[in-house]
């Protein structure tokens, strides 16, 4: 096989990869990832609709709006940490790695 198809196999599979998600979707955080900003945070099942999608060669972002259901989850020590770092509660940039989609 030459470089030049073996660059192409390669370039569609980072296209098919990156193809997990899209705007709208529901997902659910894995188990075992963390939250980016306060690593003892445990964001496990949590689950929210991407509202964005960023692209780079190496990584995909999805920011991602938390549900109801997971904000009233979240305690009082969480919100107030937010709060204090001046950060959005209800929305969270994450790698696609760390998302499943949401079912049922």
């Amino acid at each position: 096989m030459s470089s030049a198809t073996a660059m192409s196999l390669s370039d569609a599979e980072t296209v098919n990869r990156r193809r997990l998600f899209s705007v709208g979707d529901v997902v659910r955080v894995k188990t075992g990832v963390s939250d980016p900003d306060f690593p003892n945070n445990d964001l496990d099942g949590w689950v929210g609709k991407i509202v964005e999608r960023i692209e780079t060669p190496a990584t995909v972002q999805y920011l991602v709006q938390w549900s109801e259901r997971t904000l009233s989850r979240f305690s009082s020590e969480f919100r107030e940490s937010c709060e204090i770092d001046d950060f959005a509660i209800d929305l969270m940039w994450l790698l696609e790695e760390d998302l499943d989609a949401a079912h049922g």
